[in-house]
């Protein structure tokens, strides 16, 4: 469909054509999944909406789609692969879906444009590693109240000069304990 490839059920996004000349990209209705690598290289596009009836984003999904600027992903998507933002030179502005229960290891890795992100309710786990080398991220704001957050070791590692916004002094607690 204008080059986006998908399977024959039309449920499942396999391949944005790196090269394509667009700008922007809304998920079609009726897509449940992005697989892997889906918008890896992706060169020109900017926006990217991933819009109500997703389910699942795959790992690497936008790895080095170097002009990618924003992403919203709408309350339907439950999980996200890791590394699926890797080397996003340009990201900037990520609304993340309220239904995410794991922010998976190294998922904003290498994204240097990043300042402000906020970790949606709905957040149960954090791995580590979750934004290595985003040395312009300076404001975290996490929404998560739950006693039961688990955050890795490391989760948070070199981000030195960042401020975190908490909602709950159990929150900021386990992040005290993983190293913040």
């Amino acid at each position: 469909e204008d080059g986006v490839l998908f399977n024959k059920a039309k449920t499942t996004l396999l391949l944005y054509p790196a090269a394509k000349v667009a700008f922007e990209y809304d998920t079609p209705n009726g897509l449940l999944e992005i697989a892997d690598y889906a918008f890896a290289n992706a060169s020109l596009l900017e926006t990217v909406r991933i819009n109500e009836g997703v389910e699942k984003v795959g790992s690497y999904v936008f790895q080095k789609a170097s002009a990618l600027e924003t992403v919203e992903i709408a309350d339907s998507v439950k999980s996200i692969g890791r590394l699926a933002f890797y080397n996003c030179n340009s990201l900037a502005n990520v609304k993340l879906s309220a239904s995410l229960t794991t922010l998976p290891s190294n998922l904003f890795y290498s994204c240097p444009m990043l300042e402000t992100l906020t970790l949606p309710v709905g957040v149960r786990n954090i791995e580590s590693g979750v934004f290595g080398s985003c040395p312009s991220l300076n404001a975290i704001t996490i929404e998560v109240t739950s006693p039961s957050l688990t955050v890795a070791s490391g989760a948070f590692s070199s981000l030195d000069d960042t401020t975190f916004t908490v909602r709950t002094q159990d929150v900021k607690d386990k992040l005290v304990v993983s190293g913040v």
